[in-house]
């Protein structure tokens, strides 16, 4: 559980960046093509973005929780040799 963990995390941070650039791209088009921009559409943007960045971001605690829940084990594991 402790290798699970560690090898999501590992795979999901060199995942991140590419799947962040992909939404930026993706979000190029969404932007209207005139002169000038008022705050609001600038605004509204770079929420965009965001908010679609925010969903496809995994949850990185997964991990977290398998390493936890691995570690935990090899603790009970560890006592129960010593009695």
């Amino acid at each position: 559980m402790l290798i699970l963990g560690f090898v999501w995390i590992c795979f999901w941070q060199l995942e991140m960046y590419p799947m962040i650039r992909g939404t930026i791209f993706a979000n190029y088009d969404k932007i209207p093509k005139q002169q000038s921009y008022k705050i609001e559409d600038v605004q509204k943007a770079i929420r965009d973005v965001a908010f679609d960045i925010d969903h496809h971001i995994p949850a990185f605690f997964i991990g977290g929780l398998f390493m936890l829940g691995g570690s935990i084990v090899l603790d009970i594991a560890g006592r129960r040799k010593r009695v």
